[in-house]
């Protein structure tokens, strides 16, 4: 979603999303950030497993859903605007929740290969 002021809010995207630990900063592929209509702030350098890149950085927010739900749903949005980057298009995922997230949430993963991730809306 975009961040909390801007005109268009409310609007909100569904996708599918991978928890990074191993990265540092939340972000959103091209095709996201236009469908939400976010405004690049400027470019800034980032580390990638592919080596250094410029890339831009976007504001959002980011919502969850329960595992557990039938019919319609609103998601559970956190209460905390993202400083992100744009990632590079893929067919694997939509966006990617680093640790910037990840590390003021919960995490937990389990022996048998399940896993929980708990989040705070305060």
């Amino acid at each position: 979603m975009p961040p909390v002021g801007a005109p268009n809010a409310l609007t909100s995207v569904e996708v599918d999303a991978l928890l990074d630990t191993g990265a540092t900063s939340s972000g959103l592929t091209p095709r996201i950030s236009r469908q939400l209509d976010l405004p690049s702030l400027g470019k800034k350098p980032v580390q990638t497993a592919s080596g250094l890149m410029q890339s831009d950085r976007y504001m959002f927010r980011v919502g969850f859903f329960s595992q557990n739900h039938d019919g319609p749903q609103f998601p559970t949005v956190l209460n905390m605007t993202i400083l992100g980057i744009g990632l590079a298009d893929t067919d694997s995922f939509d966006m990617i929740i680093g640790m910037d997230v990840i590390g003021r949430n919960r995490l937990e993963i389990r022996p048998d290969g399940t896993c929980l991730f708990a989040y705070s809306v305060n």
